[in-house]
Parts: C-alpha cells; sequence; structure tokens
C-alpha cells in the first residue's frame, strides 16, 4: 500500500513539474526574441550643489571651510568681512567646487527616453515669460538704470533692481537684454590697483568674490527658465564677465605672499587677519592639487573654462544673438594661448554690425584677416587697442562717482 502510494505520489510531482515549467516558459515561446523591449536609457540630472546653484557639490566635511562668524566685523575695503566669512568655500568657485556648465543649459530629451529628476531640486526662479510685457524705457532711462546701480562694492545688493526686472519682463525684449548689457560693459569689470594700504585691496576684491556665487545662482536658475533668449545669453556673458573678475582677486590673493604684505590688517584687525591666512592656506591646497603654482597657470586655467563657457553660449544664443561679441572673446583668448590658427577660424566668421560691444575691434579684425597672410602685429596692436578703450572708459566712470583705481 505505502509503495502504490509513493509511486502515485512521485507521478503526480513529475507531472506538475511539467506543467509548471511549460507555464514559466509560455510567453517567451510566444513573444518574438526579436520583440523583446529595448533597455531604456536613464539621464540623471547633473551633480549640483543644493545652496549654491550652478556650482559642482561644495565639500562641507573639511572644517577648514567654516570661519565663524563676523557679524561684528564690518567691512574692510568695502568687503563685508562676515559675508566673506560665511563664503569662504566658495569664494573662488571657477576653481572649486568648479563651475557645472550642463546646469545652464537644458538638454532636450527624447521621447523615447527617461529622464528621472531630482524631486528636491530646485527649478527655475521665473514663472513662464509667455504673458510678460516689454520693458518700455528709452535708452536714456536705461542709462540711469545702469548709473544707479553702479557700485564699487556690495555688487549684488546694487544688481537687484536690475534682476527684478529681468524677472518681470519679457526675456527675449530687446530693451531689457540692452540693460542687462549695458551693466556687464559698464559696471561689471571695475579696475583695481594698490593703494597706500595693499592690504585693502585684497579686502575689495575678496568682497567682489563672496558676491560671485549669488549672480551664477540667478543666471543658472534664469537661464533654465527661459533658454533661448536675448536676456538669457546676456546673463551668461555676464557670467563670463564674473569670471575675469574672479580670476583677478584670486591672483591677488596669490600674489599677496610677503610678510608685509597684511601688516596693517594684523594690527588693527587681528581676526581679520587670521581669516586671511585661513583663505589663503585653503586656496593655496586646492590650486596646489590643480598644479596651479603660477599666475600664468591660473589665468590658463580660467581661460579654459570660459572657453567652454563662451562656446556653449554660441551654441545656444536665439538667431545668433550676440554671436560676433562671443566669437571675438574666444578669439581673443584662443590668441592669448598662442593658438593662432584657431583664432583666426573664429574671427573670420565674424560679420559686421554696430551694435556689438566689441564692434570698433571687430570692424578693425575683420580688415585685418582679410589679407591672406595677416600681420599678428597688427592684431596685437588691435587687441591692445581694444584693452586700452576698456580702460579709458573705466577710469572715466570710476572718477564720475568719485573713485580711482586704488580706491575702494
Amino acid at each position: 500500500m505505502l509503495a502504490r502510494y509513493g509511486a502515485a505520489f512521485g507521478a503526480s510531482t513529475a507531472i506538475h513539474a511539467a506543467i509548471l515549467l511549460c507555464l514559466v516558459d509560455f510567453p517567451s515561446a510566444l513573444v518574438p526574441r526579436s520583440h523583446e523591449r529595448a533597455v531604456e536609457v536613464v539621464l540623471l540630472p547633473p551633480a549640483e550643489d543644493a545652496s549654491f546653484h550652478g556650482l559642482k557639490p561644495v565639500d562641507r566635511t573639511d572644517p577648514a571651510w567654516r570661519a565663524g562668524d563676523f557679524s561684528g566685523d564690518g567691512r574692510l575695503g568695502g568687503g563685508d568681512l562676515n559675508r566673506i566669512a560665511a563664503h569662504i568655500a566658495v569664494l573662488f568657485p571657477f576653481v572649486t567646487p568648479g563651475l557645472d556648465l550642463d546646469a545652464f543649459f537644458p538638454a532636450g530629451t527624447p521621447a523615447s527616453r527617461l529622464l528621472f529628476e531630482n524631486p528636491f531640486s530646485r527649478k527655475g526662479v521665473a514663472p513662464p515669460q509667455r504673458h510678460r510685457p516689454r520693458l518700455e524705457l528709452t535708452q536714456a532711462a536705461i542709462q540711469t538704470l545702469v548709473d544707479r546701480s553702479w557700485t564699487r562694492a556690495r555688487r549684488w545688493t546694487a544688481f537687484e533692481g536690475i534682476r527684478d526686472l529681468c524677472l518681470a519682463y519679457d526675456a527675449d525684449d530687446a530693451r531689457l537684454a540692452a540693460l542687462v548689457a549695458s551693466y556687464r560693459d559698464q559696471n561689471a569689470l571695475q579696475p583695481y590697483a594698490d593703494g597706500a594700504l595693499r592690504d585693502l585691496r585684497l579686502w575689495a576684491q575678496l568682497g567682489l568674490a563672496a558676491d560671485h556665487v549669488a549672480f551664477i545662482g540667478f543666471v543658472r536658475d534664469y537661464a533654465i527658465a527661459h533658454a533661448g533668449t536675448r536676456v538669457t545669453t546676456e546673463l551668461l556673458l555676464l557670467v563670463d564677465t564674473i569670471a575675469q573678475a574672479n580670476e583677478d582677486a584670486l591672483a591677488v590673493l596669490i600674489e599677496t605672499d610677503q610678510p608685509g604684505d597684511l601688516s596693517w590688517t594684523r594690527q588693527t584687525h587681528p581676526r581679520a587677519y587670521d581669516l586671511a591666512r585661513q583663505i589663503q592656506r585653503q586656496y593655496a591646497k586646492k590650486l596646489a592639487g590643480l598644479h596651479l603654482n603660477s599666475r600664468s597657470s591660473v589665468e590658463e586655467y580660467y581661460e579654459d573654462g570660459r572657453l567652454g563657457l563662451l562656446s556653449r553660449i554660441l551654441a545656444t544664443t536665439p538667431g545668433g544673438y550676440r554671436a560676433n561679441d562671443v566669437r571675438f572673446l574666444i578669439g581673443s583668448i584662443l590668441w592669448k594661448q598662442s593658438r593662432r590658427a584657431e583664432a583666426m577660424r573664429a574671427w573670420r566668421t565674424l560679420t559686421s554690425g554696430t551694435t556689438d560691444s566689441y564692434a570698433i575691434a571687430i570692424g578693425q579684425l575683420r580688415v585685418a584677416i582679410s589679407s591672406p597672410q595677416p600681420d599678428p602685429r597688427n592684431i596685437e596692436y588691435i587687441l591692445k587697442n581694444q584693452q586700452g578703450r576698456w580702460l579709458s572708459f573705466s577710469d572715466e566712470r570710476l572718477r564720475r562717482f568719485g573713485y580711482r583705481v586704488d580706491r575702494f
């Protein structure tokens, strides 16, 4: 009896197992191999710092990036010591943590692909612009706004009026774009020189550097919300200008290396002196890690970053808007780096125009490179003259507001 039950149980088990195998293989038997679903490509958003938009993630684990509370220490050379201390880790964001270029330029995603977005990432600050009004201002009124926003220090605070107009009006409006361009050309980049107290120039430029991340974050958010518009192009060019100012501030920090360079700060503001030394030590480590051991290597590093930004602007600006200015800047950087053939290729695409920021130099370059064998000395002369025009204009503007290059 037990043997019969055992045989029956074994047969039943075998039959059920065979049925189960058939069921498991049934779907694959009906669906041809050629119709299997393709693996979806998942595109993740670029890594970006949660607080400082447009930057790669900031290292918050290093205690040396924390400087303490300086809220009662006031300002030196126009630089707010507490703001400098609070932004110690992002004073030179183009070096560390680095600009996240992808965060400024939204990439199109094919319909057949999936895009997983971080639900906690902040979107653009501006609402959809299709219902926004045009900025009804005369050229004289635009100039008045630009003059009102001029300041030697605390640039972000002075820019807030223009920022508010950017958020309120059409991102493709020609007058709004002209306002941002005028601010950039007239206010954003100013010359600085040592005064009687060398310390004050360092503090003035550290104060400016502390504001750079606010500009970068605003432009990043605006560019995402209003991709491919004229105002976005102007704001992205403002980031390029900020990169030049930031490079100069870092050069001043590097060159403040003699025993007596900070003697006045040490005697009159000991806490500020300790802060300056902390900043110097931290960035010296970062520069060493990037093999940036000279002013020329720092300049080339910033120039390479600017080339990346300018190339993206050229590829995304609507209808070639400001393309001449961008190509002029790209060629100027390449020429400075002795990449002359590349510079000539960039400049040979220049067209005639009277509204370009570098219209005079562009017109001269177009004549100079029309020759089968352009004279390098002539090109050097054109570029130096452009720099001279900027210095002359900047000096006149400083004097208009009661300053000189060595006053902060």
